[in-house]
């Protein structure tokens, strides 16, 4: 197999893993409810959350309303999961908001289906090319090898598997 081959064979199984993970972890977080968020202990906020196919990440500084609270808030990360309750909403644009106060922040909210896409699609074209692609042809060029002798393509001389008979 030439390099190029093993290269795009890598490609194809990677990028294929990766869609199925992404399909995976959108299905489980329909279901459930994922978060991460890790407070510095004075009064900003920054987290991570995955519900409903869609990875949320937000940042708060809450010093502006220091006074209203009675302690500062103990440093370090807390970590949740809980079933989701109530339907199965999934949210499809990507979202980028900027809070203004009394609280400023920023959030970003990225759908699960765009990293899908990007790495699906890639996935998708490599497998097609690689199908479609006829037994009696070259795996590196497409050259159609059917009449040549020898172990060695014509085109690109690429090292052809198989014993080098000739191919009818």
């Amino acid at each position: 197999m030439s390099p190029s081959l093993r290269t795009r064979a890598r490609w194809r199984l990677g990028l294929t893993i990766a869609s199925a993970l992404v399909i995976g972890i959108a299905a489980i977080s329909c279901i459930w409810f994922f978060a991460a968020d890790h407070d510095d202990g004075s009064y900003r906020v920054r987290g991570f959350t995955l519900a409903r196919a869609t990875i949320y990440a937000n940042y708060s500084d809450r010093s502006a309303r220091s006074h209203l609270m009675s302690r500062l808030p103990v440093s370090g990360w807390a970590f949740k999961a809980a079933p989701l309750a109530g339907s199965p909403r999934i949210e499809i644009t990507p979202r980028f908001q900027h809070a203004s106060a009394p609280i400023p922040g920023w959030a970003v909210q990225l759908p699960l289906w765009i990293p899908l896409l990007v790495t699906g699609l890639p996935a998708g074209w490599l497998w097609w090319r690689h199908l479609r692609m006829a037994p009696y042809q070259c795996a590196a060029c497409g050259y159609d090898l059917r009449g040549a002798v020898g172990e060695v393509c014509p085109e690109c001389g690429t090292k052809r598997e198989g014993s080098g008979a000739r191919l009818a």
